[in-house]
């Protein structure tokens, strides 16, 4: 609590001093000041904010009775907005230190309670950049990895593409703030890692994650994998089919069975023009699939070898795999 009141305290004097530093304190504010403002967002939300970044810095674009309009402000270059709406502020240029992001896609309306220090101005010429950021049009994009899309009522975030369907996690709206979070149009959302979809078109797309965060959401769903495969044990999976039994998928592209789990059926996804995903692929059935030759024990072995090295099967898992297959079962 004392640590509490002593930054904020340090903060207030801070942003006191900064102003009383400016050649000409605004007093009315105008098109091109920054100001520091309360994120105007509810209770919940900012709940779910570090304290320290719920006051964050805004260029006013129009003040009027109730407050300003305003665009947001980030010592970072918001890596999910599409970055040809993003204008960076030189720091040097304004004696600020470090250079500012201003985020142009979305334009706040903050309430006057929410106001709390002058900043700075930005001159014209970088006003002028502003603008033309604003007005610039986003690329086109298309629906694949890295996309948040609609289906119905249900959002998904489409990790993988494989044979021209889309493979995803679903998205729910996260009160509490546990998980693996992302944020979507300013609304937090929990990834839901347990369990994939496939997806086809038609698919409304809703945003474009940035590499950073694709890659990010990358790590944790491969470290979710290894979880997965650490707590299983070989004596709770069933063998419904020969381990390596491949079954056609269309063309080159084969699924290769390794075994069941609950109601699922797991294995990898083998093309014989030599591309294949080592990563473990779940599928309800193979019924409507049909069943081809079984892979030799030395391709498995290798696939294996590799799926070990890269954490997607535990050893144990691998020497019973590789002991039903050499036993012909």
């Amino acid at each position: 609590m004392m640590r509490t009141r002593v930054r904020d305290w340090l903060l207030r004097l801070c942003f006191a001093l900064i102003r009383w530093l400016q050649d000409e304190p605004a007093q009315t504010l105008q098109p091109g000041d920054v100001v520091w403002c309360r994120m105007p967002l509810a209770q919940g939300q900012l709940e779910n904010i570090p304290a320290a970044h719920q006051i964050r810095p805004y260029v006013v674009c129009q003040e009027d009775e109730q407050g300003i309009q305003a665009y947001a402000c980030s010592s970072h270059p918001f890596p999910r907005v599409n970055e040809r709406k993003v204008c960076r502020i030189s720091g040097s240029k304004y004696g600020i230190g470090r250079d500012t992001y201003v985020d142009t896609s979305r334009m706040w309306k903050i309430p006057g309670a929410n106001l709390y220090q002058y900043y700075f101005r930005i001159d014209p010429a970088d006003l002028e950049r502003i603008s033309r950021c604003r007005a610039a049009k986003a690329q086109t994009q298309t629906i694949g990895v890295g996309c948040v899309v609609r289906r119905q009522d249900e959002v998904y975030y489409i990790y993988a593409v494989h044979n021209g369907h889309f493979q995803a996690f679903a998205m729910h709206r996260s009160q509490t703030g546990k998980g693996l979070m992302v944020s979507c149009h300013s609304v937090l959302y929990a990834l839901e890692l347990s369990r994939t979809f496939s997806l086809d078109l038609p698919l409304k797309l809703l945003q474009q994650f940035s590499l950073s965060e694709i890659s990010r959401i990358a790590r944790a769903w491969r470290k979710h994998q290894r979880q997965e495969q650490d707590r299983i044990d070989p004596k709770n999976c069933r063998f419904d089919h020969p381990v390596g039994q491949m079954f056609s998928l269309s063309g080159t592209l084969y699924f290769v069975y390794l075994y069941s789990l609950r109601q699922r059926i797991y294995g990898i996804r083998l093309d014989e023009e030599g591309c294949t995903d080592y990563r473990l692929h779940r599928e309800k059935h193979l019924d409507c699939l049909k069943p081809e030759k079984i892979c030799t024990f030395e391709d498995l072995q290798d696939a294996v070898a590799i799926m070990q090295e890269d954490k997607v099967l535990s050893e144990e898992m691998a020497r019973a795999l590789l002991r039903r297959r050499r036993d012909g079962c």
